[in-house]
């Protein structure tokens, strides 16, 4: 949007290269700004937790500037403000700004009523964000220095974006501590710096005034430096720049140095593009309210906000929606009556389809019926079958085994027998358990009872492994033992 900028209750507008002051007819299509004094504006810098969501953070540093930045709970004041995310600490570091709004209303007032509206009230500080877009490197660090008559500021700018301005002295609070004419000190300042070799003796209580001063509001310059650097990582300025009507000021860099700024410190006048001082100032002050939507760093301090189409409002989008319910709801009856009769007969319709795919699955269900009992009776056929089979498999598996088995006791038994006959030994009992074990109750006379000890050994050797036997008991002239013999 094409803008236009307020001075001198003028309206002027910059448009390849050129200015022109605004028609009153054509106003309306332009986005209307100006600038206010940043002396006015009451400052506070405080931190807030890096969650806080937009909202949040209007209601907190309102908050905070009335509980916390000296404002008149009996003044009305319009509050903007600026957040810098510092991620290392987790925090927003908060510039924030109150403008009385008598002040504006006396400043901007007449012209407000004049043409019904005034879009963007900005601070002289931010102009300079429309260096960046189109001569200025966003790469390096810059300060601008700004001595107007009713105010004077630092600002900075790291790599293209706004971090802080600290207010000055202006050349009307310069003029009158040195007692002279504001005129006269632009004229001492340009011609003469801020050289003592340059005054006469005549001059020098004029000069020792503002090397003192000057000197002062340096010390200022570099302290708001070494604050942000702590935030930002500054190392240095790279450029410092002079808004002092294009002119220079001699001796201005000694100053800077001797205050404590480190660094190649050149001074340099202000330019924006082929234009004069003023008409540069102008120029960025236009350029920043076209761009002010695009803009990632914005304060606006107007109570002159532009009406809205009536299509905007709340109350005529209500009225407008009332309106077409009442339009629509008599073709509405009909069509819906239409359409009742019409789903009607599909309704009887498809109950009639349904109907007749009740009955046909009826049969299909008594028909699946009539097939699972058969599968039931065939499945259990088929366990019983099973069964049967597996019966029949053990049984022809067993037979092998059973005569294996009557082969092993067979044998077992002729063993003991042959054993018993070799040693003339005789038994109370002879039990054979399975195939594997046989216990022997054997009886010998006494004179005769080493036998058993032979009948052990003998076994042994025909490969009985484990034989044991209890303690030989004597009975009379007879001795009595159970032995356990294992395959």
């Amino acid at each position: 949007m094409q803008a236009a900028f307020i001075e001198n209750d003028k309206l002027y507008t910059f448009q390849n290269g050129k200015f022109e002051t605004l028609k009153p007819k054509t106003y309306k299509n332009f986005r209307i700004g100006a600038l206010i004094n940043s002396k006015k504006l009451i400052t506070f810098t405080t931190k807030l937790p890096l969650t806080l969501q937009k909202e949040q953070l209007d209601i907190q540093v309102e908050l905070k500037m009335y509980q916390e930045g000296g404002l008149d709970p009996n003044r009305n004041y319009v509050i903007d403000y600026l957040a810098f995310p510092i991620q290392q600490d987790n925090i927003y570091l908060i510039e924030a700004y109150a403008l009385p709004q008598e002040v504006i209303e006396e400043q901007f007032g007449k012209i407000a009523k004049k043409i019904g509206f005034i879009d963007v009230l900005f601070p002289r500080f931010l102009i300079y964000k429309s260096l960046y877009a189109q001569e200025f490197t966003v790469t390096k660090n810059h300060l601008f220095l700004y001595l107007g008559e009713e105010e004077a500021y630092a600002a900075i700018y790291k790599e293209g974006k706004y971090i802080a301005f600290r207010s000055i002295e202006s050349l009307a609070d310069l003029a009158s501590q040195c007692g002279i004419e504001t005129a006269k000190l632009k004229s001492l300042l340009s011609e003469k710096g801020l050289k003592q070799e340059n005054y006469a003796p005549e001059e020098m209580n004029i000069f020792d005034v503002l090397q003192e001063r000057f000197y002062k509001n340096a010390e200022k310059i570099v302290y708001a430096i070494n604050y942000k650097r702590s935030y930002f990582g500054i190392e240095q300025i790279d450029a410092i720049y002079l808004d002092f009507e294009g002119e220079r000021i001699e001796g201005l860099e000694a100053v800077m140095m001797a205050a404590g700024m480190i660094g190649d410190i050149v001074v340099q006048p202000l330019k924006y593009r082929d234009l004069s001082p003023k008409q540069s100032a102008l120029a960025l002050a236009i350029e920043y309210i076209e761009n002010f939507e695009k803009i990632d760093q914005k304060l606006n301090f107007t109570i002159y906000e532009r009406k809205k189409p009536i299509y905007h409002y709340r109350s005529f989008q209500l009225l407008v929606f009332a309106a077409a319910i009442l339009i629509l709801f008599g073709a509405g009856t009909l069509f819906l009556y239409q359409q009742v009769h019409h789903f009607d007969e599909l309704i009887a319709q498809k109950e009639g389809e349904i109907s007749k795919l009740r009955k046909k699955n009826q049969k299909l269900m008594e028909k699946l019926k009539q097939l699972r009992d058969q599968k039931k009776q065939i499945l259990k056929r088929k366990k019983e079958m099973l069964h049967e089979n597996e019966l029949a498999q053990l049984t022809l598996s067993a037979i092998p085994m059973v005569e294996e088995g009557k082969k092993e006791r067979q044998k077992m038994m002729n063993d003991i027998i042959e054993a018993l006959y070799r040693y003339k030994l005789t038994t109370k009992s002879i039990d054979q358990n399975g195939t594997s074990s046989i216990d022997v109750d054997l009886v010998s006379k006494y004179e005769q009872r080493e036998k058993i000890g032979a009948f052990i050994r003998y076994l042994l050797e025909k490969g009985y492994s484990d034989i044991s036997t209890k303690e030989i008991v004597r009975d009379n002239s007879f001795y009595e033992s159970l032995v356990k013999v294992k395959k």
